[in-house]
């Protein structure tokens, strides 16, 4: 008997624009290449079919986090990889600027007044251009023009980054521009920084700016208006300063606190400026900090302003001292409410190291700790096996001990420290970047066998010897339940997620 016709089932992907939606939603680029694998060629229209080969076929080796979800249009855009953007362009919901391209490959202008292609097709879709991010300088002033006639048509840009121009800077600060925030590379070879200072004044003082970078400005000159117009911003809530120190000392000099701040990140070379700038932060609202100032000790300023930042869930220390003596114990009228705590190529007595850890662990929302290019920390082994197992037991998440100059025998001593440790929240310990050899491996293996929701990130040059499986303290490990898990360049080794019965 012949059977009945039957209708084909129909699947939502057969809803116009919904693969599309899927695509859009999806913020992994290895995502998006697995979905459109897998989805049928009828479904595939040409911008998916363009966004596929983009990821799959003409990234050069490149990350493919810089092709999606926001692709950067520059100079380094050509040819196949061009052809498959212009066919992709519909997809994407944002688009950077890189630069200027020359290439004829883009599709041709429709408006005399552009005379690059490129410039035509950005101003196309300049809906989509929420950001610009321009590192090397561009020499050629009909270029500079033609991008900056090209950034007055973009109207939703969200993240700016420029070199030295004064007429970029003019394109995307103007009245009707709402660009929240602003990165300024600004060394002397680059354009008089006077007239740059009342263009960022205005900027200031807009409603919308809420983060400022200024890298370079080195050149001597009156900065006074610029300290007045960062104090008095309504909205200003982030600033960053590297190879500035001019800035940092119009700032002082002009005395007001910045009370809209809620993170700093300060980089300056002269001793004596940074805790004069610290001292004019709102304490208690502080969410971030970070601070470098070479040979400069801040045990005395910070150890002080401490229990006053009750806010504070970031603290990031580069390239500082924490060596005075004069410190003590302070009271705590609150617990901290730090969340990561990060010390990089500090000097730091065992002391207040103590008291910089009692104050930390006193927050109940800790998650990371990192100690970075702290060669000391060899030395002191009995103190960092300690501090490690106070975090544990506050409840840190991740710990980090990275290009600290570990041997096998500093491992050894770590492992020794991590035996027997059980606990319900996951804890990771990453010691990748140190020379320690497979005898220090043996011995975390060992400890961690003895483990619970325990893990540690090895050096990656320890894969090679972790893939013989029919060494005997592989055999071992794994029989105590202990797993090795290699992701990419990344080694890890896990203990038990559970007590063995």
């Amino acid at each position: 008997m012949a059977q009945r016709p039957r209708r084909a089932q129909v699947s939502v992907l057969d809803v116009p624009d919904v693969p599309v939606l899927v695509v859009q939603y999806s913020s992994a680029p290895s995502d998006v290449v697995s979905f459109l694998q897998a989805l049928p060629l009828v479904l595939r229209s040409p911008p998916l079919t363009g966004l596929l080969d983009l990821l799959t076929k003409y990234h050069n080796d490149r990350s493919l986090e810089s092709d999606w979800p926001t692709p950067c249009l520059d100079k380094e855009v050509r040819q196949a990889r061009l052809r498959s953007i212009v066919a992709a362009i519909s997809i994407f919901n944002r688009i950077c600027i890189g630069g200027v391209n020359v290439s004829k490959r883009w599709p041709a202008s429709a408006d005399p007044t552009f005379r690059l292609p490129f410039s035509w097709f950005v101003v196309t879709w300049a809906a989509k251009v929420t950001s610009v991010d321009i590192y090397n300088d561009i020499d050629e002033p009909e270029h500079r023009d033609e991008l900056c006639r090209v950034l007055a048509r973009c109207t939703n840009l969200k993240d700016v980054h420029l070199p030295g121009h004064l007429d970029l800077l003019e394109a995307v600060t103007s009245p009707a521009r709402c660009v929240p925030d602003l990165h300024l590379r600004w060394y002397e070879f680059y354009d008089d920084m006077q007239p740059a200072i009342a263009l960022l004044q205005r900027w200031l003082a807009s409603g919308h700016a809420r983060h400022l970078f200024l890298e370079g400005f080195l050149t001597p000159m009156d900065t006074t208006a610029l300290a007045r117009a960062l104090a008095s911003s309504p909205t200003l809530s982030s600033l960053r300063l590297f190879a500035s120190d001019p800035v940092v000392s119009s700032i002082i000099a002009h005395g007001a606190m910045l009370s809209s701040l809620t993170k700093l990140d300060a980089c300056v070379h002269s001793s004596d400026l940074m805790s004069s700038l610290l001292s004019l932060l709102p304490l208690p609202t502080m969410k971030a900090l970070k601070v470098s100032a070479y040979e400069t000790d801040l045990s005395d300023c910070l150890f002080d302003m401490l229990p006053q930042m009750s806010s504070l869930e970031s603290l990031s220390l580069n390239t500082v001292e924490l060596c005075s003596t004069t410190v003590t114990r302070f009271p705590f009228d609150a617990p901290s409410a730090l969340r990561t705590l990060a010390l990089a190529d500090v000097s730091v007595s065992e002391t207040n190291l103590d008291v910089l850890f009692q104050w930390a662990i006193s927050s109940t929302h800790l998650e990371s700790v990192t100690f970075q290019c702290c060669e000391w920390i060899g030395s002191r082994m009995p103190y960092v096996t300690t501090t490690v197992q106070r975090c544990i037991g506050a409840g840190v998440r991740c710990m980090r001990l990275e290009n600290c100059g570990m041997n096998t025998r500093h491992v050894s001593t770590l492992a020794k420290a991590l035996h027997g440790t059980q606990v319900r929240i996951p804890f990771e310990l990453d010691l990748s970047n140190n020379p320690f050899l497979i005898a220090g491996t043996q011995a975390l293996l060992k400890a961690l066998a003895t483990c619970t929701n325990v893990s540690v990130k090895l050096p990656s040059a320890l894969e090679s010897p972790l893939q013989d499986t029919e060494r005997l303290y592989l055999v071992k490990a794994r029989a105590a339940g202990v797993t090795i898990d290699v992701r990419d360049e990344d080694v890890y080794i896990h203990s038990p997620t559970a007590v063995n019965a």
